[in-house]
């Protein structure tokens, strides 16, 4: 599914009709990498044969493939058909590259996702349901960067905090907009919030990104047009119906910051035993 496919889900989501009650956007993190074609053979190994795309998406597919301490310059220089010091020479070193491919990548998607929610004012709830669906066509297109961002997120250190500072957090308040008259209310916490994200940028992202499993478990391309806006559209339903579900719960606007939805269920605290 290449940019432009990715796009025109993008403009049929904007024109979808509202499905019931519901409404709204969400939080969640990131794209998969730019499908770049080149040509055959390998480029004379002098001067910058490979286009800054080339580059960027060649290196997101080794970082997210190796991670970063496993990702070699050397091979991405050598499948670019490059001279093997290009990337030096353009970058400075490997975590050069890093973060140049981040901001790449993550321009990418606040791009689309900026362009996306562009349209005429909705109810919060249907508004949260299109941006669900928004982000998860994008991730569809960028499944490197989903993986990327997975292996990141369980490293703590300088690369995590810059991911999620510069980029991961940005896009968690945008989207996550429409959820603030809930938030106000005390339906919604912070620990929901980041429940949400996970179920959404990692959970629902996963037959992008483990795309050999998702063929196992099922017939069908999972990347396909129709099979992604499919599963985009039935992801945000459910999580949309289970928000609307908490918000119409008896009492619960009476709800306090420190009240029972943020402390551990006594189920949970048995849980723990």
């Amino acid at each position: 599914m290449g940019s432009a496919a990715v796009e025109d889900a993008v403009e049929s989501v904007k024109a979808e009709p509202a499905s019931g009650a519901v409404a709204g956007p969400v939080p969640g993190a990131v794209p998969e990498t730019a499908r770049v074609k080149k040509s055959r053979g390998r480029p004379p190994a002098g001067g910058s044969p490979a286009s800054t795309d080339e580059i960027m998406a060649t290196a997101l597919r080794i970082f997210a493939r190796d991670g970063f301490a496993g990702a070699s310059v050397a091979e991405i220089n050598r499948e670019l058909g490059v001279s093997h010091n290009l990337i030096h020479q353009r970058f400075g070193s490997k975590e050069g590259l890093w973060f140049a491919v981040v901001d790449w990548v993550f321009g990418h998607a606040a791009a689309l996702v900026a362009q996306g929610a562009a349209g005429p004012e909705l109810a919060p709830l249907e508004e949260f349901r299109r941006g669900i669906v928004r982000f998860l066509i994008l991730q569809a297109d960028y499944p490197d960067a989903v993986r990327l961002v997975s292996m990141e997120s369980a490293i703590e250190g300088p690369r995590l905090a810059y991911l999620y500072e510069r980029h991961i957090e940005p896009i968690l308040v945008r989207l996550a907009k429409p959820l603030e008259p809930l938030i106000r209310r005390k339906v919604l916490t912070r620990n929901d919030l980041r429940s949400i994200h996970f179920l959404i940028a990692h959970g629902a992202t996963a037959p992008f990104s483990a795309l050999p499993l998702a063929r196992r478990m099922a017939p069908g391309d999972p990347l396909s047009a129709q099979a992604v806006r499919r599963h985009a559209r039935f992801v945000a339903d459910m999580i949309v119906a289970g928000v609307e579900a908490k918000a119409n719960e008896p009492g619960a606007s009476a709800k306090r910051p420190g009240d029972a939805a943020d402390r551990p269920s006594g189920d949970d605290e048995q849980s723990r035993g």
